[in-house]
């Protein structure tokens, strides 16, 4: 059995246009995932040569067994706008 707890984080800034006329905003965005990945029963043939100079190994068949992935923590943050950052940082509320 095998366990695996793959945790993810994205963040982007993505820039666009409101109006035709307006200013370019700029937005943060980000996320985080973390899953618990359970394996079990996952297996391979092989065939291992020992040799005084050299070893040699290979596999004949693999197989996967069963796998559940269950999400732990799955978010995903609000949009922030980077003037409001600016602002706050500033002082100009």
């Amino acid at each position: 059995m095998r366990v695996d707890l793959p945790f993810t984080m994205g963040v982007a800034v993505t820039m666009h246009r409101l109006s035709d006329q307006g200013p370019i905003e700029s937005v943060l965005e980000g996320s985080a995932n973390l899953n618990l990945v359970l394996h079990s029963l996952d297996g391979a043939l092989t065939v291992f040569v020992d040799t005084p100079f050299k070893s040699y190994e290979k596999d004949i068949v693999s197989w996967e067994g069963y796998q559940a992935t269950l999400p732990l923590f799955n978010r995903e943050f609000r949009p922030i706008n980077l003037s409001d950052i600016r602002d706050a940082l500033t002082g100009a509320y």
